[in-house]
């Protein structure tokens, strides 16, 4: 087989353009101490590497976000500890005020102390962090959540917006809490509320001859009262009869307690009932207290009075100031309440802050391993790739060598 000259030169060009371009590129790797420079020299590979990257930044980007809330609580939970100390203070000087021994100027110098703590607690509901934003406003991070109108009454100017940020891919937190949330409304126990499905049933004096009739959900039961009876009997005669009819089916979920002369009827399926009563004395007319049915009342958080607490510090002082022992010493309730929702306040932003903590310490974790696979992934063996680097320079440097001399010969060459 004959090879031409200029077939001999391409191919020989050829290599050694290969050879250089393999050079340089072995040349680049060594240079970025990356083992893949550009997506070509190994598309899985380099699809590896930008996955990893992604899960990397996201990683850093939610420490940063973690970071964020966990210094935002520190500065909430130092402000509230002494919202939480002041109040405990407060309550100090309200129980001092409320002894027996002390006089109207005596309390007057005490009402005017807690004024002071009252201010300085409005000073921690507007509390700020580095950059100035209160922390207490929800989304109103520049105006000054709670200011003091022209009659001196604290108002809250924030509003009640909840701002999340995303924690990590399955977390979420609140950043930017209302004073609202924070600094709550107290329940002042003014009133009650009616349970529904509960009635009591009380005798009270009877007298031979006397009728009594009770329908309760449409069943009836009557009564007259004998020269043997009293309150008690007929009262445990109306149990009995009740429970006659609950053992029956006829009044179905339905329960009932005798206490003395006491009934108590309780629908158990908490549905209010139809009960009704009539009492015919002996000597006529209609009997008013001798057997009254009425419903139950218990106190309900839910629906009873309920004040703000910048009010309720305001009718603390108030009290103070002028009001009698009795309503100095119910204001010890409401300092009960807000020192509660201090620390239920605190104990929640330790939780929080805890979490915080430990999804750092994963994050951290888990960046590691991510950061360990990438070097593995992407980060050159410096050993082989120099090894590598010298025998690609070689084989340049041979291959330039043979064609040098394999290019200077020619026939002259051989007749000379």
């Amino acid at each position: 087989m004959t090879i031409s000259t200029s077939l001999f030169f391409s191919k020989a060009v050829s290599l050694m353009s290969q050879n250089q371009s393999d050079l340089a590129a072995m040349q680049e790797k060594v240079a970025t101490g990356k083992e893949i420079v550009r997506a070509s020299d190994g598309v899985d590979k380099a699809l590896n590497i930008s996955r990893l990257k992604a899960n990397i930044g996201r990683l850093e980007a939610y420490e940063q976000s973690l970071n964020l809330v966990g210094d935002r609580l520190r500065i909430e939970e130092s402000y509230l500890q002494g919202t939480s100390d002041t109040l405990t203070e407060i309550k100090t000087l309200v129980i001092q005020g409320a002894n027996a021994s002390y006089g109207s100027g005596d309390r007057e110098v005490i009402g005017l102390q807690i004024e002071e703590l009252v201010n300085e607690i409005q000073s921690l509901a507007n509390g700020a962090d580095a950059n100035g934003n209160y922390l207490f406003g929800g989304t109103r991070t520049k105006t000054q959540p709670y200011q003091t109108d022209s009659s001196g009454v604290i108002r809250y100017m924030g509003d009640q917006v909840e701002t999340n940020v995303n924690l990590t891919d399955t977390r979420t937190s609140q950043i930017g809490r209302s004073g609202p949330d924070v600094y709550q409304s107290i329940n002042t126990g003014d009133f009650l509320n009616v349970i529904p499905g509960i009635y009591d049933l009380d005798v009270g004096t009877v007298t031979a001859g006397d009728e009594f009739a009770l329908s309760i959900d449409g069943q009836s039961i009557e009564y007259t009262v004998t020269a043997q009876d009293n309150a008690y009997s007929v009262a445990q005669f109306f149990h009995d009869e009740i429970q006659k009819k609950v053992d029956a089916g006829a009044l179905a979920n339905f329960s009932v307690t005798l206490d003395g002369t006491a009934i108590q009827m309780t629908a158990t399926d908490g549905v209010s009932r139809a009960v009704t009563r009539t009492s015919t004395k002996s000597s006529g007319g209609t009997a008013g207290v001798e057997v009254a049915v009425t419903p139950s009342q218990v106190p309900d958080p839910g629906r009873a009075e309920r004040i703000e607490f910048f009010e309720a510090l305001a009718t603390v002082v108030s009290r103070m100031k002028t009001g009698t022992q009795d309503e100095i010493q119910e204001t010890l309730g409401y300092l009960d309440q807000m020192i509660d929702q201090s620390t239920l306040g605190l104990a929640d932003i330790g939780v929080e802050r805890g979490a915080i903590e430990a999804e750092l310490d994963l994050n951290e974790d888990l960046r590691a391993t991510l950061t360990a696979s990438l070097s593995s992934a992407e980060d050159l063996d410096y050993t082989t790739a120099i090894t590598q680097l010298q025998a690609k320079m070689m084989a340049l440097e041979a291959a330039q060598s043979s064609f040098a001399k394999i290019s200077n010969l020619s026939v002259f060459n051989f007749i000379r």
